[in-house]
């Protein structure tokens, strides 16, 4: 049963997520409104190191969580250069449980 369920979700997984386009503006401040708490995860699945994570918590906290998922995303482009795809992305909303976030992209 498993084995199905896990053929089902890279099925899934693979019929929206095919963007080799970087994400744009529009898409980033959509998962920015929308992301919340789970900006966290999202940077984990990016590559980001926990210490990286708690600085940007520190750095921008009191702005609330847009504003730590926009800076999250930044470094991201910044550092990934040519990889920095939405399919890469919607990968990552994928593995932390935000499905209808990955479907919506890219925003239109």
């Amino acid at each position: 049963m498993f084995d199905v369920c896990q053929g089902f979700l890279s099925l899934s997984l693979n019929t929206f997520t095919d963007s080799k386009a970087e994400p744009s503006t529009a898409d980033l401040n959509y998962l920015c409104k929308n992301l919340g708490h789970k900006w966290r995860q999202l940077g984990e699945m990016l590559g980001e190191s926990r210490g990286a994570l708690d600085a940007l918590e520190y750095d921008f906290r009191c702005e609330g969580t847009y504003e730590m998922a926009w800076q999250l995303l930044l470094r991201w482009r910044r550092r990934s250069g040519r990889d920095v795809t939405v399919q890469h992305l919607a990968k990552c909303l994928w593995e932390i449980g935000e499905t209808d976030l990955a479907e919506e992209l890219p925003v239109q």
